[in-house]
C-alpha cells in the first residue's frame, strides 16, 4: 500500500504589528522608541513609547498551545513587534520569586526575550518588580490598581489592562534610565534613586544607542 505525505507547508506568517497607527508612522521618525515589555506564558504585556505617542496591547498565545509551541508563538511575537517598532532600548521586569514553581516557566520567557532584544542590537535594563511599583506609586508592594490609578492621576492615561499598564510603566521608567524624556512622571528623590539604580545594573545590556535603519 502505497502511502503521500500532505502538503503541510505553513502560510506564510504576516506581522501583526506592521498596523502600526499613522500616529507612530508619522511621529516616531526623529524620535528614540523604548519599548516595555511585562512578560507572561499567558498575556504578555507590550508598550512602545515614543516623543508623541505611545501604543500598548497584549501578546496572547491561543489556549490551545502547550509548553514549546506557547513558546515559539512567544518568540515570533516579539521578533514581530521589534521588527515592526525598530525600538531604541527596551525594558524588561524582572523575576519575582514569590513562587519558585511559576517562575521556572517564566524564566523561558525571559529567555527568549532577552535573545531577541540581544540577537537585535537592542540596549535593555532589568527593573525588579518591586523597583517598579515603588518608582510608580512610591510603595513597593502597590497592587496593580493602585499603580493604574497613579498612572491616571499623574499622566492623565487610562490603561484598562493590568499588563499593558506594567508594560507602560516599564518604559516610563526605561524612558527616565536611558535619559529620552518621553513620560513625563514627576521627577523625586527616590524616582531618581530608583533610575541610577536600575542604570547600574551589572545585569543590563551595555547603554549603547543602536543606530536606526
Amino acid at each position: 500500500m502505497s502511502t503521500s505525505k500532505k502538503n503541510s507547508r505553513r502560510a506564510p506568517y504576516v506581522n501583526p504589528y506592521i498596523r502600526a497607527t499613522k500616529a507612530f508612522v508619522n511621529g516616531a521618525d526623529e524620535s528614540e522608541i523604548i519599548l516595555g515589555l511585562d512578560l507572561s506564558l499567558r498575556k504578555t504585556g507590550v508598550a512602545v513609547i515614543w516623543n508623541s505617542g505611545h501604543e500598548t496591547f497584549l501578546i496572547e498565545p491561543p489556549e490551545e498551545l502547550r509548553e514549546g509551541g506557547r513558546l515559539l508563538y512567544i518568540e515570533r511575537e516579539l521578533r514581530a513587534v521589534v521588527n515592526a517598532y525598530e525600538p531604541n532600548y527596551a525594558v524588561i521586569e524582572g523575576y519575582s520569586y514569590g513562587s519558585l514553581t511559576g517562575q521556572f516557566a517564566l524564566g523561558e520567557v525571559g529567555g527568549i526575550a532577552r535573545l531577541v532584544l540581544t540577537g537585535n542590537d537592542i540596549p535593555y535594563v532589568i527593573v525588579p518588580p518591586t523597583s517598579l511599583k515603588k518608582y510608580v506609586t512610591g510603595n513597593g508592594n502597590a497592587t496593580k490598581i493602585v499603580m493604574a490609578l497613579q498612572v491616571q492621576r499623574e499622566l492623565d492615561l487610562s490603561i484598562h489592562d493590568d499588563n499593558e499598564c506594567d508594560a507602560y510603566c516599564l518604559a516610563a521608567l526605561g524612558s527616565h534610565v536611558f535619559e529620552l524624556d518621553l513620560v513625563k512622571f514627576t521627577s523625586n528623590d527616590a524616582r531618581e534613586q530608583i533610575a541610577r539604580l536600575v542604570r547600574e545594573n551589572p545585569t543590563s545590556a551595555p547603554k549603547k544607542k543602536r543606530a536606526k535603519s
